[in-house]
């Protein structure tokens, strides 16, 4: 009886430890190419690949935990599958989908803005 609890304690202790460690930091990418936040996830659940990279490149929490906020960076796939921001498009540009076998990269608006004014 006492192995058993000893093995129960040994396995939520191991669950616990497991789970504050970042277990979702690689995405499903392309080691060398250049990807938007949106062509991540479309690709498999990159959430927090994204966050990881944001933290290391300093962003603050809010922006971290604010996927709305992430249509204008790039991300670059590391060839352990973990990400970096690229580049952070500039003001009115969005980052855009370059197709199969292409880097996404940051393109302005063709509306002149936002909502095209």
């Amino acid at each position: 009886m006492r192995f058993t609890a000893l093995i129960a304690a040994t396995m939520a202790l191991a669950g616990f430890a497991a789970a504050q460690c970042p277990a979702g930091a690689t995405a499903n990418c392309k080691p060398g190419f250049n990807y938007c936040a949106s062509t991540l996830n479309q690709l498999g659940d990159a959430d927090s690949a994204i966050r990881e990279a944001l933290r290391a490149a300093d962003y603050n929490s809010i922006r971290v935990n604010s996927p709305g906020t992430w249509n204008n960076l790039v991300f670059h796939c590391n060839d352990d599958h973990t990400l970096k921001v690229e580049t952070q498009c500039e003001s009115e540009a969005w980052c855009v989908d370059g197709g199969v076998g292409k880097n996404d990269y940051c393109k302005k608006s063709e509306l002149g803005g936002l909502f095209g004014w």
